[in-house]
């Protein structure tokens, strides 16, 4: 027990919100990030070279978050509204 370090030097990480907080605004400033001349010549190629470099990045973790994203909006869009109007007219 005597290698052991004292609680007091233990590195406490951010709080998970202020970790996600912190990665968005990481992949905001990545994501508008220039662009290469050789790939600026079309809306969808700028598109295109700055979706793969925040893949490249980021990996699945990006498409996690998407899929997440998708996910709620949508299940609170066509499931849990139309859920509690349908409760609300029926009068349950």
């Amino acid at each position: 027990m005597e290698d052991s370090l004292p609680i007091a030097s233990i590195e406490k990480r951010p709080h998970i919100l202020r970790r996600v907080k912190n990665l968005a605004v990481q992949v905001r400033k990545d994501f508008f990030q220039t662009v290469p001349a050789e790939f600026a010549q079309s809306v969808f190629s700028k598109f295109r070279w700055r979706f793969m470099f925040l893949f490249k990045k980021y990996g699945w973790k990006m498409i996690l978050a998407i899929f997440v994203y998708y996910l709620v909006r949508d299940t609170t869009l066509y499931v849990l509204i139309p859920f509690l109007i349908a409760r609300k007219v029926l009068g349950e």
